[in-house]
């Protein structure tokens, strides 16, 4: 009976150990996975708006460039690749936050 109840306790303490260990993981985990949704979520949705509008914001203040440069900038979507190289280096940023991974 002394042995049942030992081993009872052993199987217990070693379940409660098995728990503490694997909670932290698993909210680790769940922390690292909501992270990344909303990421990709404000990545797709407000920094790529954010940087548009403001660089069209800009485009629309500088009036004392040439028209053969503008039109030339503006075939060749300079100002949505500007925005979209300022997007890729906030990405790059916040990523290199992320503890083990950056």
């Amino acid at each position: 009976m002394l042995e049942y109840i030992t081993q009872l306790l052993k199987d217990f303490t070693q379940w409660w150990f098995d728990f503490l260990f694997w909670w932290p993981k698993m909210v680790f985990s769940y922390l690292m996975e909501g992270l990344a949704e909303s990421f990709v979520v404000i990545a797709d949705s407000v920094c790529v708006q954010a940087c548009v509008a403001a660089f069209n914001g800009i485009n629309s203040g500088i009036s004392g460039i040439p028209p053969m440069v503008i039109y030339f900038a503006d075939f060749f979507q300079i100002g949505y690749g500007f925005s979209l190289v300022v997007c890729a280096y906030i990405a790059r940023f916040l990523i290199r936050r992320i503890p083990f991974i950056g």
